[in-house]
């Protein structure tokens, strides 16, 4: 079954037939969804090879990974954003592929691979750094790619929440509930973008009503943190991912005000004491796969911030 035997059924031209299936907004909605509705009935099956060759461009969305040094590519905030990026993929007739190293070395090489052997043209960052020199090469290989998180570049497309708005309603929270409170945030050696500026947020409030924030970074071999973690009544957590790292090492006394970012349901399991901040991950995965498929790229805007609830 091709295209022409659709266009015959139809009664539209090969060009509509062929937009239609690919979702193109050019297209009615009403005469998307007749076309579509004929190719079902047809059963009728893409040849993406041929698409592939014809668009210069291949049905592929890159998913990378931040390299094996930086962080821990386990984290189940990953997989989640695999799961939504698929979704979105599999609804304008796109695949993804996880791009994953042990390096930013590595990673590049595979991208270069990708871009010009897999003619892959889209790609979704998963973490961001200043001058980051994958996000160069993306922007030098001009191919479309939305990063999540702010990277600080105004040259490019991210998908993020207000991280500093995120860190100041934290901070409040914690004064309206207790204008005595010693808090301590609690971030990662890698210093993060999303933490300095949720740490920023904190600092500003604190500040205002005169409560000291103390800050520390941890990591697996942080044990010297216990002792530092029991001197405060309000510890805060750059994230989930982070904190359960901490609840599996330290002993965290059950009093202590607990406060974390994103609201994972794999947290809810170790204590239904931990206030978690629910950062709209699954709008935020979508919205940066779907930025992706607007009709023209160089339209979008290039800050995109999804909301938060605590």
């Amino acid at each position: 079954m091709n295209l022409k035997s659709i266009a015959q059924k139809t009664g539209f031209s090969e060009s509509t037939v062929s937009r239609a299936l690919n979702n193109d907004p050019r297209i009615s909605q009403k005469t998307t969804r007749i076309i579509q509705e004929m190719a079902e009935k047809m059963n009728y099956q893409k040849d993406f090879a041929a698409m592939n060759l014809n668009n210069q461009e291949s049905n592929i969305l890159g998913i990378v990974f931040p390299p094996d040094n930086f962080t821990n590519s386990n984290n189940p905030f990953y997989i989640e954003i695999i799961k939504q990026a698929a979704y979105v993929a599999a609804k304008h007739n796109y695949m993804i592929s996880v791009i994953l190293a042990a390096n930013a070395d590595d990673l590049a090489e595979k991208i270069d691979m990708m871009i010009s052997q897999g003619k892959v043209r889209k790609y979704v960052m998963l973490y961001n750094l200043q001058n980051d020199p994958i996000i160069n090469k993306l922007k030098r290989s001009k191919v479309n790619f939305v990063v999540v998180g702010d990277p600080k570049d105004v040259d490019v497309v991210f998908v993020d929440n207000d991280n500093v708005a995120v860190g100041k309603a934290v901070a409040n929270k914690v004064m309206d509930q207790d204008r005595n409170a010693r808090p301590l945030y609690i971030k990662s050696v890698q210093n993060w973008q999303f933490e300095i500026d949720r740490q920023a947020g904190l600092l500003d409030v604190f500040e205002s009503y005169g409560t000291a924030l103390s800050t520390t970074e941890f990591d697996d071999q942080s044990r010297s943190t216990k002792d530092l973690i029991n001197q405060y009544d309000t510890i805060i957590v750059s994230s989930d991912d982070l904190l359960i790292k901490l609840y599996g090492l330290l002993d965290i006394k059950m009093k202590t005000r607990l406060i974390s970012f994103n609201n994972s349901v794999y947290i809810k399991p170790i204590s239904d004491k931990i206030i978690s901040v629910d950062l709209h991950p699954h709008e935020m995965w979508s919205k940066a796969a779907e930025l992706l498929f607007e009709p023209d790229f160089s339209d979008v805007k290039k800050a995109n911030y999804v909301g938060y609830t605590i």
